[in-house]
């Protein structure tokens, strides 16, 4: 049965529901023709296959669906053809963003969608970014724009908005800076509705629709706590909140009814299986709105699902992240921010934000607001959208109504008398805080594979920066290591790909024909009676096992790169006469059960691996050929499986996301802990303030020192050591307080930047970590003292009116709207390929001479942090640095870097660096040679990195099967390559780490005999020396029963 949501209209704003969530819908407009077509219109082409070639991004096959579904009567696949329909349908619904707002999902209702098959073959970041600026200047007569879209979209999705938002803004056509983005303004929550507002605001209000938030007295000043975005609350706004609510999907019976109070934790239903749902989220306080029951279906079988309507409030908390709408958003701390005074009114000062922070981004709307609602007795306006207010007028409105002329109130507060600009500012929630901490278990808790997915993550950057910082080889690097996990899977995943080449593997051997198929016509969620004796069951061949094929599968190698694969059809005297290999594959492997071991759905049913569901596929083709052998449509679907086995395990194992990536050249580490990043004034030097909560998770104390980190780290500078203070101070609980400017180096600007932390348990590592602290290493210190003066200093000042130099923004021209959007685009265009460039450089170092020469590396990397900050920054008015680096690095040419500021020792030792690799790929014109390669997309940069540092190279791409296998056999030559050849060495799996000996010690402490505690411990150690302390399942599969079941174990 085919679920096609129908939309439906709530606050004037059109919706379409799925699974009790709600998303706005928007127009799709086709480019070529520009015709407009509806949602409804879009899935009815989708299904009848008219004017196919504008939905690429949907569609792949030309074969329209509902002719998919004719013939799937004749192959009896027709439940197959109707979840691929879905699934499209599906992904036409998740265009469309999570309702969020009424006012966000009323922008997004004026989204377009634009279907153009250009866009989607563009891969290069810079053509892409090309086809945005084209795209902004075809419809700029429309007055339709990219900006007003979130950030994230604005490079590689192919979005426009069709109106103009400081249409909702009041004074927004003048005075608000058209480069500053008003999207995040859109979601701003809270009770109130504004006081001044536009007149299209005002007939969206009528509609229902609003912004919402509070109107809050409002001071505009700088003192040390408002440095850079943080901005002060008065402690009389403590108690104020926001209502939120959430949907919370379970199966089977029902634990809690409407009305009842619940908090997190709590068991909200039964699962069939016997298990329980609790709540994971963390509220001042949680209840039941609505429950929900209804039939669905899962893996074929009708099951009851429950949506829990949840709402919950949560009060404004240190690092809550609020805006105005003048998009001035940042973090908050509280204050008893006193009071102010003008001409014998006295308010209490409600919000302190800083001035600069005005002036440098030039969206006055907020000083006017605040002006405003001072002359109307804060009565509320409506004005014009296109108002333009004259500053003389605006003084003496202001003298008329009692204020002084320039706007100034006398403030007194906690941080001394100055005079500021002062009036009412409607403020609203963007971001809450309670999400972003991990718990205590979550660093430690494994999934199904038995592998951590959360803690911070240290990949080679961070191991480049480890050793440029504290030297190679150093304990801190050592203790993270020794946390390296997913080696057995890595190892079994290079099997398959070895039994695809035709290497001997040695393993027992069970032919397909002995395998049970599992039936997944209804999915790859099943019951979990129906998993014995498929592939999907682990202890079918536990340690993994050759599995002989009913056709055999031939492969032809010239060298390392395949040239034909799939059923044997190929002269083999006449391709090994021409050099090749041909493989004639009559198994293939299939690996340990880790990798096939089931999920479990919260039906209680099972859900199989990727790798579990490839190879029943091969099953499931193969009987079928197996049965009719002559039929050449089950013939082409049984090869077609072990093509796709053979090729999604490379992909699953390639690219940055991929099972090399994340396991063979990074470590997720346990001790460690996250939270929104705030400004105190008060810690001394170097110091973070964590709440004692959080200190008992990293297992530190007053005068530790742990590593603190930002993302993206681009080397030493985003690392630095920094030491404890620990406070049982409320306020504390959902934030890292950090000192003064000491980390502004990693620009932070306190707008909801979350920062790391790890701690280090080993002997080794402290002392390493302390010495540092205490004696740092000077060329990496002197070069973060450096960049800490550039970034300034809390500090104070004030303005009156006349200081701000307010002058209306000139009207937008489509030149200067490119250049907006040039801006704000290329920040995301260019993230991508400016930090791949970053890393490309840093792993040619690491493959030359220069490697251990640790002054040299130093000042690459400031290099290179220089340029990503460049990028990072530009939407700020900081040029972007990223072409012309590229350009200059991989022409070798000096004088241009050195003409942007970089310093010509750096400058000269990269581009040497370049002369020297180039040579040996016989490239010496590399000017010539560069503006040839840039028209495929390319540089020497790549190339060199490409045929230098395979195993790097291997692990950002996604490779053929035997060619990933040729890559990762090269010798280690950087700081990736090394990483995963000492992941792949297991010599992780041999050590006892300070996790294990602590979680061993807890658990042996809760045994009350000490004679059982003997023998458990001694049995333990007999079983490690047994299994050479690989991976000992039988040890842990003891400790985890002799803590699960209470000690009800007879040893």
């Amino acid at each position: 049965v085919l679920d096609i949501p129908l939309p439906f209209y709530e606050n004037k704003v059109l919706l379409v529901e799925k699974n009790e969530v709600k998303r706005p819908l928007c127009k799709f407009l086709v480019r070529n023709s520009g015709e407009q077509i509806d949602y409804l219109t879009l899935v009815q082409r989708l299904i009848m296959g008219s004017n196919l070639e504008h939905l690429s991004m949907f569609v792949n096959k030309k074969l329209p669906f509902i002719q998919q579904i004719v013939n799937s009567f004749v192959y009896g696949n027709t439940s197959i053809a109707v979840y691929n329909l879905q699934r499209t349908i599906n992904e036409v619904i998740n265009q469309m963003p999570v309702h969020n707002t009424y006012m966000n999902s009323w922008a997004m209702n004026h989204r377009l969608v634009i279907l153009d098959s250009a866009f989607e073959d563009l891969h290069s970041p810079d053509a892409k970014l090309a086809y945005q600026l084209d795209k902004a200047d075809e419809y700029f007569d429309r007055g339709w724009t990219p900006m007003g879209l979130s950030d994230g979209v604005l490079a590689d999705k192919n979005y426009i908005l069709t109106t103009d938002l400081r249409k909702t803004i009041p004074f927004g056509f003048s005075h608000h800076n058209p480069q500053r983005n008003l999207y995040s303004t859109l979601g701003m929550k809270g009770p109130e509705d504004s006081l001044v507002r536009t007149r299209s605001m005002d007939d969206l209000r009528k509609d229902g629709l609003n912004r919402k938030g509070w109107n809050l007295f409002t001071a505009f000043a700088d003192v040390p706590e408002v440095w850079e975005d943080q901005i002060l609350l008065d402690n009389s706004l403590r108690n104020h909140y926001i209502t939120y609510h959430r949907r919370v999907l379970g199966f089977g019976t029902p634990m809690v009814k409407e009305g009842d109070i619940i908090k997190k934790g709590s068991k909200i239903c039964l699962t069939p299986d016997g298990q329980y749902k609790v709540i994971e989220f963390d509220a001042d306080k949680i209840w039941i709105d609505k429950v929900v029951q209804k039939e669905v279906v899962v893996g074929g079988t009708k099951q009851n699902s429950i949506t829990f309507i949840v709402k919950f409030n949560r009060k404004l908390k240190e690092g809550v992240k609020i805006t105005n709408r003048a998009a001035n958003k940042g973090v908050i701390r509280f204050k008893d921010l006193g009071w102010a005074e003008c001409n014998g009114k006295r308010r209490k000062i409600q919000v302190l934000v800083s001035s600069k922070a005005v002036l440098k981004r030039k969206n006055y709307t907020q000083i006017l607001e605040a002006l405003m609602n001072n002359v109307t007795g804060e009565k509320g306006a409506i004005i014009e959208d296109d108002y333009v207010p004259n500053m003389e007028v605006v003084k003496n409105a202001l003298e008329r109504t009692g204020f002084r002329r320039d706007g100034s109130w006398d403030c007194e507060t906690y941080a001394g008398k100055f005079p500021a600009v002062c009036g009412v500012v409607f403020w609203g929630v963007t971001m809450d805080v309670e999400d972003m901490l991990w718990d205590l278990h979550d660093t430690t808790r494994k999934n199904t594979r038995g592998l951590r997915t959360a803690g911070l993550k240290f990949s080679t950057v961070e191991f480049r920066a480890l050793e440029t910082r504290f030297g190679k080889d150093n304990a801190i690097a050592d203790e993270i290591m020794s946390y390296a996990q997913g080696a057995e899977d890595l190892h079994e995943q290079i099997k398959i790909l070895k039994s695809k080449r035709g290497d001997k593997i040695n393993a027992s051997v069970i032919h397909m024909k002995h395998v049970r198929p599992l039936d997944d016509t209804s999915g790859t969620i099943v019951p979990e009676g129906l998993i014995e004796g498929t592939i999907a069951d682990e202890n079918l061949g536990r340690q993994g096992f050759l599995m002989e094929l009913p056709s055999p599968y031939q492969v032809v190698l010239d060298g390392s790169e395949v040239t034909y694969e799939g059923f044997p059809a190929v002269d083999v005297e006449k391709e090994q006469q021409e050099g090749k290999k041909v493989v004639t594959l009559s198994h293939v492997y299939v690996p340990y059960g880790n990798l096939r071991r089931c999920w479990r759905h919260d039906t209680g049913y099972l859900g199989m691996t990727t790798i579990a569901a490839l190879l029943n596929s091969m099953i499931v083709t193969g009987h079928r050929f197996m049965a009719n052998p002559a039929d050449g449509n089950f013939r082409a679907s049984y090869y077609r499986s072990v093509y796709a086995y053979f090729s999604n395990v490379a992909q699953k194992m390639g690219s940055k996301t991929g099972e090399i990536s994340v396991h063979g050249m990074a470590v997720r580490y346990p001790f460690s802990a996250k939270a929104v990043a705030t400004l105190s004034c008060e810690l001394p030097k170097n110091t973070v303030q964590i709440h004692r909560d959080m200190a008992k998770n990293l297992r530190v104390q007053n005068g530790d020192v742990v590593l603190v980190e930002r993302f993206p780290c681009l080397g030493f500078m985003s690392l630095r050591p920094q030491r404890v203070v620990v406070t049982d101070d409320p306020d504390c609980r959902y934030s890292i307080r950090v000192s003064g400017n000491n980390l502004g180096s990693l620009s932070l600007d306190f707008d909801g930047d979350v920062i790391y932390l790890a701690s280090f348990h080993t002997k080794e590592a402290k002392r390493a970590l302390m010495r540092e602290f205490h004696n740092p290493n000077k060329t990496c210190y002197d070069a973060i003292k450096m960049l800490n003066e550039k970034m300034g200093t809390p500090h104070y000042k004030s303005m009156t009116f006349d200081d701000y130099h307010m002058v209306p923004f000139p009207p937008l021209t489509m030149e200067t709207h490119r250049a907006i959007v040039d801006k704000a685009t290329g920040v995301k265009a260019h993230t991508g390929p400016v930090i791949a460039l970053c890393y490309n450089i840093m792993r040619l170092v690491e493959n030359s001479d220069t490697k251990n020469n640790q002054k040299m590396n130093v000042a690459i990397e400031m290099f290179l942090d220089k340029v990503g900050n460049s990028v990072f920054k530009q939407k700020h008015g900081v040029k972007s640095l990223h072409q012309v680096v590229t350009e200059a690095i991989c022409k070798a040419d000096v004088e241009t870097l050195v003409k942007e500021g970089f310093k010509r020792g750096t400058s000269e030792m990269i581009c040497d660096l370049i002369r020297k690799k180039a040579a040996m790929l016989k490239v010496f014109d590399l000017a010539k040679y560069h503006e040839r390669a840039k028209k495929f997309g390319s540089n020497i940069i790549s190339r060199l990195v490409r045929e230098q540092n395979k195993i790097y190279f291997a692990s950002r791409s996604t490779l053929e099967g035997c060619k990933l296998l040729s890559h990762l056999e090269q010798a280690a030559v950087d700081v990736p390559s090394r990483m995963l050849k000492w992941v792949l060495s297991g010599k992780a799996d041999s050590m006892e780490t300070v996790l294990d000996r602590m979680q061993l010690d807890k658990m042996m402490s809760s045994i009350n005999d000490a004679s059982l505690a003997e023998k458990v411990s001694v049995m333990c150690e007999y079983m490690d020396e047994i299994f050479k302390k690989k991976e000992t399942q039988v040890d842990r599969m003891v400790k985890r029963l002799l803590h699960e079941r209470n000690m009800a174990v007879n040893i």
